[in-house]
């Protein structure tokens, strides 16, 4: 275990040989049977890798925690929050680019943390919102003069677990819209977690018999910027009002 240490976790960007080690920890949580493939997750960061955030002990260089935000243009994040596109189908012309866009949608594909996180530093959840603030105000100071100013018309995260579901649906405020998902998560009595889509009352029951537990139903969840959330607080400058 890594020595514990009041000194703050040091926050970089993502880097090409990051992504297949976001990929496997996120399959540890949502083992779909269409997970997300590597060109795809290099191609959410073709523009802006400075979102994807991979946290490093101040004194063992470990990765500790990961936040990986994607960064969308408005009709890109419209369509995953509505469930026309899934994570896997986000092509890089859903992709915000700071130099052509003025609207972002903020999509969290995977936060996580490790055992290594020390407790003395601060709550993962809201460090990354205080990280994210810092990086549109970059994005802000890097645009033309002249252009409108960068704004953010949403924030969401898919939920897999019960974590997940309680730091998005509590702490954040997001809740589902419009859109359900019919993905389940269900855990073997070996421990291993399995995906099920479109899971009804007599698949449910038989899997339970064979020993599986219910763990969750996944959900988008999703906020926008007429509703109150910490989200808003910690990104106030960047929020699109609307009239």
């Amino acid at each position: 275990m890594a020595p514990s240490s009041p000194v703050m976790p040091i926050r970089r960007a993502i880097r090409p040989q990051d992504m297949s080690l976001v990929l496997a920890t996120d399959s540890r949580v949502y083992p779909t049977s269409s997970p997300l493939q590597l060109p795809t997750i290099q191609s959410w960061y073709q523009y802006h890798p400075e979102l994807g955030f991979i946290y490093e002990h101040p004194i063992t260089g470990e990765v500790v925690a990961t936040c990986i935000a994607v960064a969308l243009t408005k009709p890109g994040w419209e369509q995953l929050t509505s469930g026309q596109k899934a994570e896997s189908e986000l092509t890089v012309d859903l992709i915000y680019s700071n130099a052509r866009d003025d609207v972002i949608g903020l999509h969290i594909y995977h936060v996580e943390r490790e055992a290594s996180w020390d407790p003395a530093w601060p709550k993962l959840g809201l460090l990354a919102l205080d990280h994210i603030s810092e990086v549109l105000g970059e994005l802000q100071a890097q645009r033309e003069p002249g252009k409108p100013s960068l704004s953010v018309c949403g924030f969401s995260g898919l939920a897999v677990s019960p974590t997940g579901i309680n730091l998005f649906g509590g702490l954040y405020n997001c809740r589902e819209k419009g859109f359900t998902c019919n993905e389940f998560v269900l855990r073997d009595a070996a421990g291993a977690l399995k995906v099920v889509s479109d899971l009804s009352q007599d698949e449910l029951q038989r899997m339970l018999q064979e020993g599986y537990q219910f763990v969750n139903r996944c959900k988008m969840l999703v906020l926008t910027p007429d509703e109150p959330s910490i989200v808003w607080a910690k990104l106030s400058g960047y929020v699109q009002r609307t009239a």
